[in-house]
């Protein structure tokens, strides 16, 4: 996902980059075409990405085990700066602007913010009942017919507390 930016005039320029994901070398979960939308502000001195990017992913349900595709979506910017201090470039999403420099790469960057686009809990809803623990049945496809009765002894200092509160 590279952009020529050594003949782009200094103003606003908008790129939308599509691409498969088996072309990016991306494994599962991710499937289908990716989408780079990129916003460039060239000046003198610098140049600013600002990146959004959406993609799908299979992944399983935490709570019910059913495979669902999720739409991932993201933003970021990259900033290339000709003058600028050591720390200033010791950050992550800014890079040396060198006269030289006639493509910049945006790979390496989208692979770190789709990463952290991916989502730690994965529900196929927010409204997900999950499966029994006991039998097995998803609570969201049929109702279970275990018995609840049973409640571990540790509990019964909180249940008393609840009930004296839904008095």
């Amino acid at each position: 996902m590279k952009i020529k930016i050594n003949s782009l005039p200094n103003g606003l320029h908008e790129f939308v980059l599509s691409k498969n994901v088996s072309e990016l070398n991306l494994k599962e979960p991710f499937n289908g075409d990716v989408k780079l939308s990129v916003g460039v502000e060239k000046s003198p001195g610098q140049i600013i990405f600002n990146c959004s990017f959406e993609l799908f992913a299979k992944f399983r349900c935490d709570r019910c085990l059913k495979l669902y595709d999720e739409k991932l979506t993201g933003k970021f910017k990259i900033f290339y700066i000709q003058n600028g201090t050591p720390e200033e470039f010791e950050e992550d999403d800014i890079y040396k602007l060198t006269p030289e420099l006639i493509y910049v790469d945006l790979t390496k960057d989208f692979y770190d913010y789709i990463n952290l686009a991916v989502p730690m809990k994965h529900l196929c809803s927010e409204d997900c009942k999950g499966i029994c623990p006991k039998c097995g049945a998803n609570l969201n496809y049929e109702k279970c017919t275990c018995e609840n009765d049973e409640i571990n002894p540790i509990w019964e200092p909180l249940l008393k507390l609840k009930n004296i509160n839904d008095k």
